[in-house]
Parts: C-alpha cells; sequence; structure tokens
C-alpha cells in the first residue's frame, strides 16, 4: 500500500491515513534537491547537528541515539539531506549510517567492516560518489 505525504518543517506528514506501526517508510522528495544553494536547508541540517550532537545519548546504544528528535528530523528531510549527510561524515565521522539507509533503502558497508566507523565511512562516501551527490 502507498501512503502519500509530504516533508513540513523536516518531518513526514501524512495526507490520509497513517501507515501502520512497524511500516517501512521509503520518504521520496518530489521538490528538486539539494543544489547546494539552499541556505535555508543547510542552516536547518546544521542546527539539528549540533542538537543531535550536543543531546545525545552515549555509548553503545544506537536504539536511544537515532530516535532522538533531532535525528529523526534529519531523516524526514529525505532525499535532500543525502549529500549534507555524507559532507557531514566526510567532515567528521558520526553515526549517520542509520540516517544514510532510512533515507536511501541502501547499506553499501561490507559486513567485514561493521564496527568500525573509518571503513563504514569509507564505503558510504564511496557510494555518494558513485551517485554523484559528492565531488
Amino acid at each position: 500500500m502507498t501512503y502519500i505525504g509530504h516533508v513540513e518543517r523536516g518531518v513526514v506528514v501524512f495526507d490520509g491515513a497513517a501507515p501502520p506501526d512497524g511500516a517501512h517508510v521509503r520518504v521520496e522528495e518530489q521538490v528538486d534537491s539539494y543544489s547546494g544553494t539552499d541556505n535555508t536547508l543547510a542552516k536547518t541540517f546544521q542546527e539539528l547537528v549540533e542538537n543531535w550532537e550536543q543531546d545525545r545519548p552515549r555509548g553503545v546504544d544506537m536504539a536511544a541515539m537515532v530516535m532522538h528528535p533531532a535525528y529523526q528530523r534529519i531523516i524526514g528531510m529525505g532525499q535532500s539531506a543525502v549529500p549534507l549527510l555524507l559532507a557531514e561524515l566526510n567532515r567528521k565521522r558520526g553515526h549517520w549510517f542509520w540516517a544514510l539507509h532510512a533515507i536511501t533503502g541502501e547499506n553499501p558497508v561490507p559486513p567485514e567492516t561493521e564496527g568500525n566507523l573509518g571503513l563504514m565511512a569509507q564505503a558510504w562516501l564511496k557510494w555518494g560518489r558513485d551517485r554523484g551527490y559528492i565531488g
């Protein structure tokens, strides 16, 4: 079943019935993707990153980290957040893999490198270059 919605202030809002709990949701932007000139998008993204980095739970509880409201709002930005996430991953290694996977539905990280943040970041950055998200 297809559920139609839109992104409003970084949060997905469904136009009709929301999908049932546990349903997989894929967010697809229907507007122009980030072109490098949308300062509002980049500013909002950076504010969310700073908020998440300051307030996120520390340690190995990934579920708590990715359920933080700022992290979820970044996911809610959809495809337009992908180049920003990749740039952030290139600038400063971090736990952006879940968000990238949630938005794109892909996981370029080989199983043997899982847990190694540096190699995981390299795999995602290569993925981004191969698809034209980053130069």
